[in-house]
């Protein structure tokens, strides 16, 4: 005799290490929402990095370094990744 199919929507995994969690939107934590953003100049052996805070800034950075690339969430800055 064999068992009958579980019923649909029926959790079938002995794992207990994945749980569904709930739709919940995440909590952004208030301390990061008062931070107020600075801006960076960070030399480096190989390249120089920097945060302008504005388009102004940005584009007298541009000025000083035609050649430069713009990097927007680091997705240019590992060679060989894309």
């Amino acid at each position: 005799m064999t068992n009958p199919p579980p019923p649909p929507n029926t959790h079938t995994h002995t794992h207990h290490s994945h749980h569904l969690l709930p739709a919940v939107e995440p909590i952004f934590p208030p301390e990061l929402r008062k931070r107020v953003p600075a801006e960076l100049a960070l030399p480096g052996p190989r390249c120089d990095w920097y945060r302008p805070l504005s388009l102004a800034r940005l584009l007298a950075i541009k000025a000083q370094h035609p050649h430069a690339k713009l990097v927007v969430g680091n997705t240019g800055g590992l060679p060989g990744l894309s």
